[in-house]
């Protein structure tokens, strides 16, 4: 099987940290961000049906959880990285770090769903209804701004939009509607931060707190006044927490506990 495209940003000599974006959406997502981390060794990732990993197989958040290890051990051999997921990025880093914690130094997440949503079962039928009518702008628009992505993102999110296939959808939809805590989360002794938009769905915010629970090393905090997708429409603020957080510097004032 192919293997995952990525791409690297910053400081080449610096430990690794992998970028994993949300549902649908390819790396450029993450632009924004590792752009105001020069300092940082960033390495972005596009997950199994999406931007340059289309032929990369079949997504599943298992395997795409095996494949982003694979990539480590062939492009980063013996070296020990970081993870920052959001969304179904970070359901694929809870998996990494519940099947490879040595691999790794610090994780950050947010917005990771690890209650199954109530009409999972519905995904499927969802995917081809909504197939057809994906390519229409105004469907793109309202689809963006129910998540939260901004609307100068609008030619990059309608790329993706354009080349996601009815079955990848629906995959993907249904892997993330119907993620629970992974095995052996709770031995994954690592540093995490668990992070979730003060403005998101209730079951997002007890997610939060779930992996505050199960994680040995976790701290989990709202942030102030966001909503799903903020780490592409605040990307200072999501530089200003992961460089902190590496850092073992306090966290910024826009956090807030729970």
């Amino acid at each position: 099987m192919k293997s995952l495209y990525f791409y690297e940003t910053g400081s080449q000599d610096q430990p690794p940290i992998f970028f994993l974006p949300g549902g649908g959406v390819s790396g450029w997502s993450w632009k924004p961000a590792v752009e105001l981390l020069p300092e940082r060794h960033c390495v972005v990732i596009d997950l199994p049906e999406t931007g340059g990993s289309l032929d990369c197989g079949e997504f599943h958040i298992a395997q795409a959880a095996e494949q982003v290890l694979e990539l480590a051990d062939h492009a980063f051999p013996q070296s020990v990285f970081s993870l920052a997921g959001l969304s179904l990025g970070a359901q694929v880093a809870l998996k990494i770090l519940a099947d490879a914690p040595h691999r790794i130094n610090k994780a950050l997440l947010s917005g990771a769903l690890v209650r199954r949503l109530p009409g999972s079962w519905l995904a499927g039928w969802m995917g081809w209804l909504y197939m057809p009518f994906r390519n229409i702008p105004a469907l793109i628009k309202a689809n963006m701004r129910s998540l939260g992505v901004p609307l100068e993102y609008y030619e990059a999110f309608a790329e993706d939009t354009r080349k996601l296939s009815a079955a990848a959808f629906q995959r993907i939809t249904t892997e993330n509607m119907t993620f629970g805590m992974p095995p052996g989360l709770e031995n994954a002794a690592r540093p995490t931060l668990a992070l979730v938009g003060e403005k998101e769905l209730g079951a997002m915010l007890d997610s939060a707190r779930d992996l505050r629970k199960t994680l040995p090393d976790c701290r989990a905090f709202r942030v102030r006044g966001e909503s799903h997708n903020w780490p592409l429409s605040n990307p200072a603020l999501f530089a200003r927490i992961l460089n902190a957080f590496l850092d073992d510097r306090p966290l910024p004032g826009e956090l807030m506990d729970f």
